[in-house]
């Protein structure tokens, strides 16, 4: 049970990563994703993310970053073994570039 556990978790973090990589938009500078397995008993996992967007489309300055704004678009859907939402891909502002017009931001949540 705890085999099956673990690629439900690992198959939607690859499918999301398969994404990523096929994203063409010159909006999307790139990401990250990460899971960690919390409760094997349920399959709750954490799963955390960093992205990064041109700045002109993802607007973030030190306001942002000072009042947590959360950020971005899209969600992160189960389609290999298990089926679907399991969160948004909103994000929290870190930094930023206006010269180089790049923002950078993370998050995570639990998903079970």
């Amino acid at each position: 049970a705890d085999t099956h556990q673990m690629k439900s978790c690992v198959y939607p973090a690859l499918h999301f990563l398969s994404v990523l990589c096929l994203t063409t938009s010159a909006h999307f500078r790139g990401g990250t994703i990460q899971w960690k397995p919390v409760n094997p008993f349920n399959g709750s996992v954490i799963i955390a993310y960093q992205v990064s967007w041109t700045r002109s489309r993802i607007y973030c300055d030190n306001s942002t970053i000072a009042n947590g704004t959360y950020l971005g678009e899209g969600s992160l859907s189960c389609s290999v073994g298990c089926s679907g939402y399991v969160g948004n891909m909103l994000y929290r502002c870190t930094a930023f570039s206006e010269s180089e017009d790049w923002s950078y931001g993370r998050n995570e949540y639990l998903f079970n």
